[in-house]
């Protein structure tokens, strides 16, 4: 250690570049992951809410054709 060897710049940035590397592992899964996922429960979202949605559009609009036959018979009866 008297400070008269040569510094080996090569390895200090090979130590460098790979401490780095190590170290944006988590950030890079996490900014492909985080899409994925996002996308997953607005998909698994979508497919559960959708579909109540129209069952329940479905069920209103039958009840009120059921509403609208009745009258309509009922209608029809007093005209005749």
């Amino acid at each position: 250690m008297e400070g008269t060897g040569k510094p080996e710049y090569g390895k200090c940035v090979e130590i460098s570049t790979n401490s780095s590397i190590k170290e944006m592992v988590k950030p890079g899964v996490l900014a492909i992951a985080a899409p994925v996922a996002g996308f997953l429960r607005g998909l698994v979202l979508d497919l559960s809410v959708s579909p109540t949605f129209i069952l329940v559009t479905i069920i209103v609009n039958g009840a009120a054709m059921v509403v609208w036959r009745a009258a309509y018979a009922a209608f029809e009866a007093r005209r005749v």
